[in-house]
């Protein structure tokens, strides 16, 4: 039985596995050991030829290093499937402090979270190297995988324990979001990692596309943008090589901030209300909001999510959407901008709100009719 952030997943393996095959995928997965009954069930073997009988297992190769590193995949896939709508999961490596506070350094795929977890985790406890699953209230559930890494005397990845690369295992403590650190690792980067803060909206349009199923998460923005304050606000690590990461891990963990927002951000109204459309003016065409799934305001701009699509408006497109909190036409949303932001300092008003329209209807934030 293994946990996957915090799903309980089975996995059979059929009689096609050597004994010793079968030992070593119990010795890869050993870290995540864990109790109880299953959640998810998974069956896998090896098919060493073809046109073999009976039915084939969940996931299954022609050789043993292939199948491990695909039930690896699977498994994460299940995890993530069964924790939709309830989590947010960031693609992220994570280690957690002594007291359970986790660091989860989040970057796509080719970003280095995995070196840098073989690094960091030999300081820190091992959370995991693909996927920091975090619950509303900051608990984080761990998922404490094999990682696929070069070993000795090999040009090939293979999956291997936490425990037979040095990492640490879990602490005594509850663990519980520290911190969100956006990576960015440049070969030519400093000799000294360094750290910076990311605004709110910056960082979510970094923060979005690394997360699994999050319009499925009530309140989605705002979800997001709580844990945010929690963890102090976003930061990004500028580095070059992982091994100079340790001694920063202490730094990473802001305390004392749960009683102020490290956030300016405030829920904005996005549903249209219930009174006739303003037509002033109107020979064309009616705009309206393209209803989000959430929405908030944070320096200045706010920040949508249509789908899985995070867009930021700025300028007068928060002045534009807050006039179509019912229908317009063109000259009522001109006169709207105006009484709002005042006459533009040069140009004619017309036609900057008539681009800004534009722009917003290419961004797929606003419908004409």
């Amino acid at each position: 039985m293994l946990d996957a952030i915090g799903v309980s997943v089975g996995v059979t393996l059929d009689s096609s596995l050597t004994s010793r095959e079968h030992q070593a995928l119990c010795e890869i997965w050993s870290g995540a050991v864990r109790e109880g009954s299953a959640d998810v069930e998974i069956s896998a073997g090896v098919v060493r030829e073809s046109g073999g009988a009976g039915p084939l297992p969940d996931v299954f190769a022609s050789d043993f290093r292939d199948l491990a590193s695909k039930l690896s995949s699977r498994v994460t896939l299940a995890a993530i499937e069964s924790q939709r709508g309830r989590l947010l999961m960031l693609h992220a490596c994570g280690v957690a402090s002594p007291d359970g506070a986790v660091v989860a350094f989040v970057g796509p795929s080719g970003r280095g979270k995995t070196t840098l977890a073989s690094s960091v985790a030999r300081a820190w406890s091992y959370i995991s190297d693909e996927t920091v699953g975090i619950a509303a209230a900051g608990v984080v559930h761990p998922y404490r995988k094999p990682l696929s890494v070069i070993v000795a005397d090999s040009d090939t990845k293979s999956q291997v324990s936490p425990d037979d690369l040095g990492l640490l295992p879990l602490p005594d403590a509850m663990l519980e979001i520290g911190a969100i650190v956006l990576l960015n690792r440049q070969p030519d980067g400093p000799d000294e990692p360094r750290l910076s803060p990311v605004r709110l909206v910056d960082a979510l349009v970094e923060l979005i596309p690394e997360m699994s199923y999050l319009p499925l998460l009530e309140r989605p923005l705002q979800t997001i943008a709580t844990i945010v304050d929690r963890v102090g606000g976003v930061q990004r690590l500028n580095y070059r090589e992982a091994g100079t990461v340790p001694p920063l891990l202490a730094s990473l963990i802001v305390e004392d901030h749960a009683d102020e927002s490290a956030s300016d951000w405030a829920v904005i109204p996005f549903h249209s209300l219930e009174q006739p459309d303003d037509r002033r003016g109107a020979v064309g065409a009616v705009y309206r909001r393209r209803v989000p799934l959430d929405a908030i305001a944070s320096d200045g701009a706010y920040v949508l999510l249509h789908d899985n699509q995070v867009r930021v408006i700025d300028g007068i497109g928060p002045f534009i959407w807050d006039a179509l909190a019912t229908g317009r036409s063109l000259p009522s949303l001109v006169d709207y901008v105006v009484e709002h932001v005042g006459s533009p300092a040069s140009g004619d008003a017309t036609e900057l709100v008539s681009a800004a329209v534009g722009q917003l209807l290419e961004a797929e934030v606003l419908l004409k009719e």
